[in-house]
C-alpha cells in the first residue's frame, strides 16, 4: 500500500523482552514484514542472560534503537520504550506477540481521520481452551468490566502516554489501570471496526495469579472511576468462579 510519509503518522513499535530469545525472532520478523512505511522499531531488554542480545544484534537493520539493562518489570520497560520513542503513536508488541497480517498497521491508519489519543482494534488469541480465537474490541462502556482490547492492538499517542505512564503498583493489571486513568482524565478513544491488529499465545497464568489479577483490576477501576454496584457484583462473581475452579483442582476433579 503506497503511503505519503508526510501525511501518515509515525508509529513506534516497542518490544519488551527478558530471557525470551526463542520467541523474539518471531516478533522481529512480524515487525519487519509490516508494509506501513512511517515506523520505527524499539526493543527494551531487561538485561537477559540468554541469547536475546545476539538475536537483536542479528537484526540491527530492522531495529532502530535497543537497550539491555535491568528494569522493574514489564510496565517499567514499556515506560522506557515510550521515553525512547519518537513516533506520533506507540504500539507494544512484546516478545512472542505478532501482527496479525503484514498490512495490520496500514489498515488501522488508512483512511482513518481520527485524531484520538488511543486508537484500538481487534486481536486474536491462540492456545487457550477458554478464550481461543477472535476477540472483538469492545465499546468504552465495557471498560468497567476489564480491558476493551489487548494492549497489543492499541495505539497510544506518545505524548498522552508520557503524560499518563504505566503504574508499577497493579501487577498484571498495569495496562488496565493506565487505560482507566486516561479515561478518567478525558483522553479520547477511537475503535477501528473489523481490523485484527495482533495475535498472541495465551500465557500459562496460574489460578492464584488469575485471582490476584482480578483483584488488581478491581482496585484499578475503583481507584479511578465511579464505584457502582454492578461492578462489585461482576468482580465478586469472577473471583468466586476462579476460587471454585481452584478448589476443584485441589480436590483432584
Amino acid at each position: 500500500m503506497l503511503q505519503n510519509k508526510n501525511l501518515s503518522p509515525k508509529v513506534s513499535i516497542v518490544t519488551v523482552v527478558y530471557n525470551n530469545s526463542q520467541e523474539l525472532q518471531k516478533t522481529i520478523d512480524s515487525v519487519a514484514g509490516q508494509s506501513y512505511e512511517n515506523k520505527e522499531y524499539i526493543i527494551i531488554d531487561g538485561g537477559s542472560n540468554d541469547n536475546t542480545v545476539n538475536v537483536i544484534l542479528h537484526n540491527e537493520l530492522t531495529v532502530n534503537y535497543w537497550v539491555s539493562e535491568p528494569d522493574r518489570g514489564i510496565y517499567d520497560a514499556m515506560n522506557k520504550g515510550c521515553n525512547a520513542a519518537t513516533g506520533d503513536y506507540i504500539i507494544f508488541m512484546n516478545s512472542g506477540d505478532a501482527f496479525f497480517s503484514d498490512d495490520a498497521i496500514s489498515k488501522v491508519f488508512s483512511g482513518n481521520k481520527s485524531n484520538a489519543d488511543i486508537i484500538y482494534a481487534d486481536h486474536w488469541v491462540l492456545g487457550s481452551k477458554r478464550n481461543d480465537g477472535l476477540h472483538k474490541a469492545k465499546p468504552l462502556k465495557s471498560l468497567k468490566y476489564g480491558m476493551i482490547c489487548s494492549h497489543q492492538s492499541m495505539f497510544f499517542r506518545r505524548s498522552t502516554l508520557i503524560k499518563y505512564p504505566f503504574s508499577l503498583e497493579y501487577g498484571t493489571a498495569g495496562d488496565y489501570e493506565c487505560i482507566c486513568r486516561m479515561y478518567k482524565s478525558g483522553v479520547t478513544f477511537y475503535r477501528v471496526e473489523n481490523v485484527i491488529v495482533s495475535y498472541y499465545q495465551a500465557g500459562g497464568v496460574s489460578d492464584k495469579k488469575r485471582i490476584q489479577s482480578l483483584c488488581n483490576s478491581y482496585r484499578a477501576y475503583c481507584n479511578n472511576l465511579n464505584f457502582t454496584f454492578d461492578v462489585i457484583v461482576f468482580y465478586l462473581w469472577r473471583i468466586s468462579m476462579e476460587i471454585g475452579r481452584l478448589i476443584l483442582k485441589w480436590a483432584g476433579k
